[in-house]
């Protein structure tokens, strides 16, 4: 069966083949007939398109012609009226030239009578303007003197109503926000290594330009003391500095970090800082919110500063030096030398009142807390968010509970 299909499938192909062949051949015949047909057809076009165009191209030769006579004609009497109108507009404007030359005439003789009048009053002009320029000079110089007396009296000024307002200032206290935050982002970085955390700077007692800076520290197996000669917790990852421009100033204060602090009694000499090392953990004295808060209780303030002996005013000066016939540098009269002035603010006797107050008031509550302990039989320690605390607290250091009180304690 197979190859009967095959030899029908052959067969079928040849007669496919043959009348395909016999179809080429018959379009092949027709296409030739049409190309016939169309060659005659396009011969017999071209012949009576070139009869047309021929005929055209007279007709418009004809008519190119008679168009140029016409525009010929056209222009010669145009140029004929053109001419004749250029000889009346020459003729005019003849006379109106004639008519400038005689008022220019006029101009130039009034121009050389007015030339010597001009230059006088350029002359008088010029010796005006230098006379204005040299008054202008010297007020522009008093001006000058004038400002900058006036802006360091301004600043004197500024500098005196800055200390005068800080006058009463106690105490000053910086909120650092995020601590714990910014903290754990150090370590995480490695960049505990010169890591600072500056305060805006603030007025205290008449001291001016002071800042605090916060600087939090890696953990040191090195044993490390502080000014009076204590050994220094290497635990403690936070050391303060207090920094102040003012030169000659000394200072007695208490600073803290949360609820650690420390006394100071310093003198500063404008260029280096009082520091506490390692003063604390950060983690221990941060608030609930991660933040901490830095600041400086004043106890006591003393300065010395020197002022010049200068008498007043210079004019004034000079005039009364004229009248008494003494010169500026010193005589009968003048002021000779500089003046020093001190100043102490103490604060210590509000301080000793609040702290014996502060002090019966702790007491009482101590003793309130203890009796209300005797009724206490279980104490339990809740610590939230246990996992995070590694982030503060690194392996080796406690993790230590608030304080509480039983029946013994």
């Amino acid at each position: 069966r197979v190859d009967e299909a095959r030899r029908a499938l052959d067969a079928r192909r040849e007669e496919l083949r043959l009348s395909c062949e016999a179809s080429a051949r018959d379009l092949r015949k027709s296409m030739a007939e049409v190309e016939s047909r169309l060659d005659a057809r396009l011969q017999q076009l071209q012949d009576s398109s070139k009869t047309a165009l021929d005929r055209l191209g007279a007709s418009l030769r004809q008519e190119l012609s008679e168009v140029r006579q016409e525009a010929k004609a056209s222009m010669e009497s145009g140029l004929a009226r053109a001419e004749a109108t250029d000889k009346d507009r020459d003729a005019a404007r003849g006379r109106q030239i004639q008519a400038a030359e005689g008022e220019i005439r006029r101009a130039l003789d009034k121009l050389e009578h007015h030339d010597e009048r001009h230059s006088v009053a350029m002359q008088e002009l010029r010796n005006a303007r230098r006379e204005a320029n040299e008054a202008l000079a010297t007020v522009q110089a008093e001006n000058v003197q004038r400002i900058r007396a006036l802006e360091e009296g301004l600043s004197e000024a500024g500098v005196s109503i800055a200390q005068a307002g800080s006058a009463i200032t106690k105490q000053v206290e910086w909120r650092v926000e995020n601590a714990m935050e910014r903290l754990r982002e150090l370590r995480e970085a490695d960049g505990l290594e010169g890591a600072a955390w500056r305060s805006p700077c603030f007025n205290i007692a008449g001291a001016r330009n002071l800042h605090f800076e916060l600087r939090p520290l890696p953990d040191s197996e090195s044993v490390s003391v502080d000014m009076m000669g204590a050994p220094i917790d290497s635990r403690r990852d936070c050391s303060l500095l207090l920094f102040c421009s003012d030169r000659g100033l000394r200072m007695s204060a208490r600073l803290f970090v949360g609820g650690a602090c420390e006394m100071m009694q310093h003198t500063f000499d404008g260029k280096s800082p009082f520091c506490l090392r390692r003063m604390c953990t950060l983690a221990e004295e941060a608030s609930s919110d991660g933040s901490v808060k830095v600041g400086l209780e004043l106890h006591e303030f003393a300065r010395e500063s020197e002022l010049a002996g200068n008498a007043g005013p210079p004019q004034a000066a000079s005039r009364s030096d004229a009248d008494s016939g003494t010169d500026a540098g010193g005589g009968e009269g003048g002021p000779v030398g500089g003046l020093r002035i001190a100043q102490f603010v103490n604060h210590r006797l509000s301080e000793l009142i609040h702290c014996q107050h502060r002090s019966l008031t702790e007491l009482v509550q101590q003793r309130v807390a203890l009796v209300r302990s005797r009724a206490v039989r279980r104490v339990q320690w809740r610590l939230e968010n246990a996992p995070l605390l590694r982030r503060s607290f690194p392996e080796g250091r406690p993790i230590c509970s608030t304080a509480f009180q039983d029946y013994l304690a």
